[in-house]
């Protein structure tokens, strides 16, 4: 955004200017080039690591959504309570169960 259009709206200064900052504080944080060896690994930079808070033998998850390769940290009990809600049919079995799952 241009200097003429921030004049145009002042209001919208302290707004931009936040964001800005906090673009630059958190690439500065965790900006980092890792690169994939010979065996398809990667090494993730320590501001990386730090961000999302994993050490060496903690469990990530990864999945690709549109041409990004996203990292999650797992975390114990994160999914505990999810399925509280959920009735079981005891009038189905685990086959059927299965099969209308499939179909």
């Amino acid at each position: 955004m241009d200097s003429y259009k921030l004049a145009k709206y002042p209001y919208l200064l302290p707004y931009v200017k936040l964001v800005l900052s906090l673009l630059y504080v958190k690439c500065k944080e965790i900006c980092g080039m890792p690169k994939i060896s010979a065996k398809g690994q990667i090494t993730l930079p320590a501001s990386q690591r730090e961000a999302i808070g994993v050490r060496p033998g903690d469990e990530i998850e990864t999945f690709v959504v549109d041409d990004q390769i996203n990292i999650v940290k797992k975390v114990a009990g994160a999914a505990r309570g999810v399925l509280k809600n959920v009735k079981a049919k005891v009038s189905i079995s685990d086959e059927q169960s299965m099969e209308s799952f499939l179909s």
